[in-house]
């Protein structure tokens, strides 16, 4: 056990933290996943007597600094590049009122997409994502968007091999990957 290898492996976990919740908000639904493998790894190394309590509250505090700060800091760096709408304000009142409009835009949503997929059929690109415009003479254009799907089908049996590897050899890795993958999953499903 190294501190600070962990605390490197925690900053840059803040770091693409960060990055996942600038790209979608629902990026933060990894933090549930992270924390739970966090505490088993800390808990198990404590419990092993590699580490002692003194570093389990230092890896605390680094841990809570960096899943909040780091990412935080991340997300609003990634406001440089942006305009916004109102030019008269600020940056800090910019993106505070960035915000404010997206989180009301999602939170006053009623009326389902009747293009919408359910949760199971994300991983079977059962149905894709429909953007679809009116053109000025009434037509619609619509473009349909699938992954890949030499990608996307080795990725899902790339989950079931980790699946195998953590029931069978109790690989570590696999189980992590595991985590990861459903983490953000989980909150959709429910």
């Amino acid at each position: 056990f190294s501190l600070k290898r962990a605390i490197v492996y925690l900053f840059l976990t803040g770091i693409n933290l960060g990055l996942a919740i600038s790209c979608k908000w629902s990026g933060a639904y990894c933090i549930p996943g992270i924390l739970m493998l966090f505490f088993v790894y800390t808990y198990c190394s404590f419990r092993k007597k590699i580490i002692h309590i003194k570093e389990v509250g230092i890896l605390v505090f680094i841990y809570l600094l960096f899943t909040t700060i780091v990412p935080a800091c991340v997300y609003m760096i990634s406001y440089i590049p942006y305009k916004p709408i109102d030019e008269s304000l600020g940056f800090w009142d910019g993106m505070v009122y960035n915000q404010i409009s997206m989180f009301k835009f999602h939170t006053g949503l009623s009326a389902g997409n009747p293009e919408s997929a359910k949760w199971y059929q994300w991983p079977l690109m059962a149905v894709p994502l429909t953007y679809c415009r009116l053109t000025t003479n009434g037509l619609k254009e619509c473009v349909y968007l699938f992954g890949n799907p030499v990608f996307w089908l080795s990725g899902i049996f790339g989950v079931f091999y980790c699946i195998y590897e953590a029931w069978n050899s109790k690989n570590r890795n696999a189980l992590f990957l595991i985590v990861m993958y459903l983490s953000p999953m989980i909150p959709w499903i429910l």
